[in-house]
């Protein structure tokens, strides 16, 4: 398990950056440097969500059914949570903010559900 993981997070972070460099890029024309911080902080939104998807499957392998299924819903509550604290947080300072914020959720997020879907096709 932690030589698939650590796969994982080499490929998702190699990804991130390529994306990263892409993002500051447009955000340096743009003179929009300040989104940067935003995008990090979608990244970092993203990353607890997925940590706790993966922790919390983790955790209900060995458990009983009931029991499992407490441990996914807590687990979707604390995504959905984070994701609304998140994004409600970059609304409130501006729209540029938060769309940068979004970005960043959807291209860590994205690229994660994309390196597992390609992790389990290569059969890891």
């Amino acid at each position: 398990m932690k030589d698939v993981l650590s796969l994982f997070l080499r490929r998702l972070l190699v990804s991130l950056g390529l994306c990263t460099v892409l993002a500051a890029v447009g955000f340096l024309t743009a003179g929009k440097a300040y989104l940067l911080g935003a995008l990090g902080v979608g990244y970092l939104a993203a990353a607890i969500c997925i940590w706790t998807l993966v922790w919390r499957t983790w955790r209900s392998i060995g458990l009983s059914e009931l029991a499992a299924k407490r441990q996914m819903l807590w687990g979707l509550l604390v995504r959905l949570g984070t994701l609304f604290v998140v994004l409600l947080v970059a609304v409130q300072l501006s729209v540029e903010v938060f769309y940068a914020t979004v970005l960043g959720f959807g291209l860590c997020y994205g690229l994660a559900m994309l390196q597992l879907l390609w992790l389990n096709r290569e059969g890891r």
